[in-house]
């Protein structure tokens, strides 16, 4: 595989959506969202970052007020001051699996809609801002700004 392969490959779930709980994030292990106890995987997140299988996700929202419309989605939604998400509620690294679902490649967001999210997730000065790059940093190796 060539190093352009390698890279496309890569770059390849960028964009794609997922189904999941909140509870299956990190350190919202407790948290159960009222109403929806019993039913399946509620929680829509899009991923906006990938190295090597391990998965960066932002989550997306349907009806939060606080929500940003996004440009070519136009159900879902996703907050400017973000988190991040790249650990699981074991400590482990997010990858697709058991609890995080692929959505079909037509749910996927566009690029324009993903680099949107980026933007408001790593850019600017703010701690949380700081934060999301720091995680980011560490899922692809890097040391810490």
């Amino acid at each position: 595989m060539t190093k352009k392969e390698r890279k496309a490959a890569d770059r390849e779930p960028v964009g794609r959506t997922v189904q999941t709980r909140d509870e299956f994030f990190e350190e919202q292990e407790t948290y159960r969202k009222p109403g929806y106890e019993n039913k399946g995987n509620y929680r829509k997140s899009v991923v906006v970052d990938s190295h090597n299988g391990d998965l960066i996700l932002v989550k997306l929202t349907m009806n939060s007020p606080k929500g940003e419309s996004l440009e070519d989605e136009k159900k879902s939604k996703y907050k400017k001051n973000t988190h991040v998400e790249t650990k699981d509620d074991e400590g482990n690294r997010i990858r697709f699996g058991k609890k995080f679902i692929k959505n079909s490649r037509k749910k996927n967001l566009s690029n324009r809609d993903v680099a949107i999210i980026k933007k408001a997730a790593f850019s600017g000065e703010s701690n949380r801002a700081k934060n999301n790059r720091n995680k980011a940093r560490e899922i692809k190796g890097r040391p810490k700004i």
